[in-house]
């Protein structure tokens, strides 16, 4: 009996934990500047579940990265749509800050 128990919780939890193993491989790659494999591990955790703001928000950052900025704008009104009192606002805003100032830099030299 314990071994049934057993293995269906293995059966319910693998879901769920090659979920968070996608996501945190999907963090590491953005780490790494692998965005087109960040993008991947993203994808597949929004297929698993859609209402996880973190994935849309790293995979913004990714698309970012690749300046495909329609996409990680997109991305980023559904963190936020998702998730808007989170704290990844704080992130957003020193993001866009980040960026407006790298561009302002860019067009003076």
């Amino acid at each position: 009996m314990p071994r049934i128990v057993l293995a269906c919780s293995l059966f319910f939890l693998f879901p769920v934990l090659t979920l968070a193993g996608k996501f945190k491989q999907g963090k590491e790659a953005l780490d790494q500047k692998d965005f087109d494999m960040a993008i991947a591990c993203f994808n597949a955790a929004i297929r698993k579940n859609p209402t996880n703001a973190a994935a849309y928000f790293y995979r913004s950052n990714a698309y970012a990265a690749k300046n495909d900025y329609d996409k990680a704008i997109m991305d980023m009104t559904e963190a936020i749509h998702l998730a808007p009192t989170a704290r990844i606002l704080t992130a957003v805003e020193v993001l866009s800050t980040s960026r407006r100032r790298s561009t302002i830099t860019q067009s003076l030299t």
